[in-house]
């Protein structure tokens, strides 16, 4: 008999199969609020840009305070460098809320949230996000780091962030 499929079926058996033949191209923004550390942000940014595949569109967001020049002068000079936006803005309440902001200015298929002191030691992190997203486009993951004190990071599929309205609640 005739077999009916949703759409939704049907994009996703076309995610798995071009992932399976590596066709595949999934936008990512790493959004990274900073303050105050513009060494360490350096480092953060170049952690992640380094253990890329080279597959993906990747992007960065940095949220810079406006009385924070050091960050917002880094940043200008790194754009040379990285694909970077950075938005300067007044302090907001949370830090949750740069990261909304920075998402809906930044749009991608999944957005990556992490602290300016974080180190990506994971190669081709962007595959594994990559493979999770073929099989689930609307979903959330988490990344961890190896710390003694453990500090998990969200990753956030654009339709669970379209459909909750944010990543973060404020």
């Amino acid at each position: 008999g005739n077999q009916h499929h949703s759409v939704g079926q049907c994009d996703q058996g076309r995610r798995r199969f071009l992932r399976a033949v590596g066709d595949l191209r999934v936008k990512i923004t790493v959004i990274m609020p900073s303050r105050g550390r513009a060494t360490q942000m350096v480092t953060a940014l170049h952690s992640f840009k380094n253990q890329e595949s080279k597959k993906h569109e990747v992007v960065y967001g940095v949220a810079c305070d406006a009385d924070d020049p050091e960050t917002i002068g880094t940043c200008e000079i790194l754009k040379a460098r990285l694909p970077l936006c950075h938005h300067v803005l007044d302090r907001t309440p949370s830090l949750g809320g740069r990261v909304n902001m920075l998402a809906e200015f930044m749009p991608a298929d999944v957005y990556c949230s992490v602290a300016d002191d974080t180190l990506c030691m994971t190669q081709d992190w962007d595959e594994k996000i990559a493979d999770a997203y073929a099989l689930n486009d609307s979903g959330v993951w988490w990344w961890h780091n190896h710390y003694p004190e453990p500090v998990l990071y969200a990753i956030v599929s654009e339709k669970w962030r379209a459909a909750a309205g944010q990543i973060f609640t404020e």
